[in-house]
């Protein structure tokens, strides 16, 4: 990538409630792979960077609709390519990273 001042380095941006880890980032470009939204939080976030200011561009939750399966319990990284492509129309677009309600 290039460098210089206007890239952003690796850091924290608060999402929602939260700050969320992302790596550096040039100018003009966005992250790879999302950044997954830290502790109890729901959500992963994907970034850009602009002026060395790195911004949120979305934050989304792979879900899929199992019945008795706890969003929280759901890790997009455990699960098999066969079973993501099979539930890949099953997530949401959240507005930051998110605390799931009490039962």
């Amino acid at each position: 990538g290039d460098c210089g001042p206007q890239n952003c380095p690796a850091g924290k941006t608060l999402v929602g409630q939260t700050e969320v880890q992302h790596p550096e980032i040039n100018h003009g470009e966005e992250t790879d792979k999302p950044s997954q939204c830290p502790g109890d939080f729901l959500g992963e976030a994907t970034f850009s960077c602009s002026g060395a200011k790195a911004e949120v561009l979305n934050v989304s939750l792979l879900y899929p609709a199992i019945v008795n399966l706890s969003a929280k319990d759901f890790f997009a990284g455990n699960a098999t390519p066969v079973f993501l492509a099979e539930h890949i129309s099953e997530y949401f677009e959240l507005c930051g990273c998110c605390v799931p309600a009490g039962p």
